[in-house]
């Protein structure tokens, strides 16, 4: 069964198959934890994105970046999209990871 859980930092080991197994990266273990789960600007909570999960095996992953700007005198909060990874074999469900981040206000 499918599901879609958000991923916190303490997740990190369960999501690193996934992005080191991505064709195209050039990032190290160390570069995807720094990047995408120790950052040191502010979060929103413990999340760091979304995964999608075959049972337990990781299949899919989209990393949220949050940050805030002052625009006219006023702060407006950001979700910066980062590291869309879906295994071939469940991309008809890649859009899955967008639902929740786009529910956030």
């Amino acid at each position: 069964m499918v599901t879609i859980q958000k991923v916190t930092p303490g997740m990190f080991e369960d999501i690193l198959p996934l992005l080191v197994g991505f064709e195209l990266q050039k990032m190290t273990e160390d570069d995807w934890r720094r990047t995408l789960f120790q950052y040191a600007w502010p979060a929103d909570g413990d999340g760091r994105g979304y995964g999608m999960f075959d049972g337990a095996r990781p299949v899919g992953f989209i990393g949220t970046l949050f940050g805030e700007r002052e625009i006219d005198a006023r702060m407006w909060r950001f979700c910066n999209l980062s590291s869309w990874i879906v295994s071939k074999s469940h991309r008809a469900r890649s859009l899955d990871l967008l639902l929740p981040i786009c529910r956030q206000k």
